[in-house]
């Protein structure tokens, strides 16, 4: 009986983790969303016990930060944050190519590299074919998952389960407190397609100081744009408030 209501409640202490993670996550609290937990209980139908514990333990993991009032709000990364997640993509993605370039991948492995390659080629394709400027919210997410599982898929190459962990979770910290953006242009996708070419060309030929290389450019080139976007919108923000 015990462990049937323990059981429960980590069930429940579980639903509702994963109700707020994906919240945060699709971009329907952005950062300094202050969580209630009395709406979020509404909302599952549930007691405010496991709302509590999971606020907790998202807060833990750097999901969620103390606001005003005693309050949990979504946590918002600084300028500082983001140059110091993309060190440590870069020095550990670096790595991980490189000793992925030294044994052969397998096919299946080098299908779905290609087949993520494919995805940012068709997205381009029917930008210009569409006639718009910037992919759009749903084509820019479908992009993210592209670029996501290329970057995932070649650390799994790596075979280091501690590494591709540690950098899921810095790229999921970037997704998850992104700073708004416009979507990808044609000319973005280009340079993006080839870059995950070249870096995966040379990875099969078992080049990996050029694969090192390769991927340590592209993991700078798109900090950097981070970085502008951040910028970006700092200033349209301050603008805001000063007009009001």
């Amino acid at each position: 009986m015990v462990a049937s209501m323990s059981s429960k409640a980590s069930s429940a202490r579980q639903r509702a983790y994963e109700f707020i993670q994906h919240q945060i996550i699709s971009g329907n609290w952005p950062g300094g969303t202050v969580v209630s937990e009395l709406a979020v209980s509404r909302e599952m139908g549930s007691s405010r016990s496991p709302i509590r514990e999971a606020v907790r333990q998202l807060a833990g993991e750097g999901f969620l930060e103390q606001a005003p009032n005693r309050t949990m709000a979504v946590a918002k990364l600084s300028r500082a944050d983001i140059a110091e997640i993309y060190e440590i993509r870069e020095a550990i993605e670096v790595y991980a190519v490189g000793k992925a370039a030294r044994s052969p991948l397998h096919g299946p492995v080098v299908e779905r590299l290609q087949g993520f390659l494919q995805e940012c080629e068709s997205l381009r394709i029917t930008l210009e074919k569409d006639g718009h400027p910037r992919l759009t919210e749903r084509q820019m997410n479908q992009f993210i998952q592209a670029d996501l599982g290329f970057h995932t898929l070649l650390l799994h190459a790596a075979a280091n389960q501690r590494m591709l962990k540690l950098v899921s979770e810095t790229r999921i910290l970037i997704r998850i407190f992104s700073i708004p953006r416009d979507g990808h242009s044609a000319a973005q996708l280009i340079a993006i397609h080839e870059q995950h070419r070249a870096i995966l060309a040379a990875v099969q030929a078992g080049n990996g100081d050029v694969a090192k290389t390769l991927l340590g450019d592209h993991i700078r080139a798109s900090g950097e744009e981070r970085m502008e976007a951040y910028d970006h919108w700092e200033r349209e923000r301050a603008l805001n408030s000063w007009s009001r």
